[in-house]
């Protein structure tokens, strides 16, 4: 077979990288592509949903099962709320019946939600499982697939209960996008365009990104749907660069992890006000990137020119969204300060600056209450 050559993820900090295959009928070859990456494995328990079960188990079990490999299947709820520790226990029990031991694996077949609950129980499951992720949903091709972070939520505050376990590989299939309602492929872009809004900082040791991903959806804004493969390869190298630096967020500034939370403070809190599945998550953090856009431009660190630029671009990709009736000021003030990311007295955010492209973290203990009150497409004022 012809594959695209693996984005190999080299991890410093960690024993080894791991590959990233991106292109097509990667779910027909995944069964050989795997036998390199777990030698030792004879059970795989495949995670899946309600969606992504009728739709690619089916294809990706007879690969698996022709490379050698005993497959079991758990099928888990749809939604954000799928990710709790009940779904856990629950995942452990379908593990233990499967029989897997430490030189087995998990394999996350869906999204980001699938994803992290899978990640988390391999993580924990005998104190640590091998972990496949093959993403299908574009979110999490280009952004929750790569890099480590697994978890589930707490009530409220997502996230809140988590590792950081690296996947032994990623595999996805350009194929699995077709399947895709639009509005999930444009929830996925409005992570592309956060990708594009970090580039810069996570290459600041090399500077080596001209054409920048910035440039390419600025001027190829009405055919992203044809730049798929390069748009997901290209957040994914952006990615890497990021968790080479800073593979477990310890850094305290933009270089490190921190970086990839752009626009995600206010995202998690109008995903949580709206209830869980409402909204998004793509839809809330192209919310964010407004909110982030304002607050940056108030503090004086994005020209006006740059802030239109950006609500220009969102508008282009139809990535504006109106804000949940419950977010208000105060309700998104009192999620804020229960982020993971904030400190005991104020917020932290990460802000655009200019050049587009470089972010920075600015720890606030007050955001102004005009820039919740205001929509995507209003007038962008720093005083507004």
């Amino acid at each position: 077979m012809t594959l695209i050559e693996p984005l190999i993820i080299e991890i410093p900090a960690s024993t080894r990288g791991y590959p990233i295959w991106v292109g097509d009928s990667l779910l027909t070859n995944a069964g050989e592509l795997l036998q390199s990456v777990l030698p030792s494995a004879s059970r795989l328990l495949v995670v899946c949903d309600a969606h992504t079960q009728p739709l690619f188990y089916e294809r990706l079990q007879l690969s698996l099962q022709n490379a050698g490999f005993r497959v079991f299947c758990h099928v888990v709820g749809l939604g954000e709320s799928v990710k709790c520790l009940s779904n856990v226990e629950t995942l452990y029990g379908a593990a233990h019946a499967a029989g897997l031991n430490r030189q087995d694996a998990m394999l996350a077949l869906g999204g980001g939600v699938v994803g992290d609950l899978t990640g988390f129980a391999a993580a924990t499951y005998y104190r640590g499982v091998g972990f496949i992720q093959v993403p299908t949903t574009l979110l999490a091709q280009v952004d929750s697939s790569v890099g480590g972070k697994v978890g589930v939520n707490l009530k409220d505050v997502k996230n809140a209960i988590g590792a950081f376990y690296q996947p032994l590989a990623v595999i996805s299939d350009r194929a699995v996008l077709a399947h895709l309602p639009r509005r999930e492929l444009l929830a996925g872009l409005a992570e592309i365009v956060k990708y594009a809004l970090i580039e810069q900082t996570a290459f600041a040791d090399s500077r080596s990104v001209s054409p920048t991903l910035w440039d390419s959806l600025e001027q190829g804004a009405s055919a992203w749907l044809s730049q798929l493969p390069a748009l997901v390869q290209r957040c994914c190298e952006i990615k890497q660069a990021v968790v080479r630096r800073d593979e477990r967020e310890s850094l305290s500034d933009a270089s490190g992890r921190m970086s990839l939370n752009l626009g995600h403070t206010f995202a998690h809190a109008y995903e949580a006000l709206a209830g869980y599945g409402t909204l998004l998550h793509g839809e809330a953090v192209a919310l964010g990137l407004m909110d982030a856009v304002r607050v940056s431009l108030a503090q004086g660190l994005l020209l006006r020119e740059s802030a239109t630029r950006i609500q220009r671009l969102l508008q282009a990709l139809e990535l504006v969204y109106p804000k949940p009736p419950e977010a208000t000021e105060a309700a998104m003030l009192s999620v804020m300060r229960r982020d993971k990311k904030a400190t005991a007295s104020a917020i932290r955010l990460i802000l655009p600056t200019d050049p587009l492209g470089v972010v920075t973290v600015s720890t606030v203990d007050h955001i102004p209450g005009r820039i919740f009150q205001a929509g995507p497409l209003d007038p962008l004022d720093p005083l507004s």
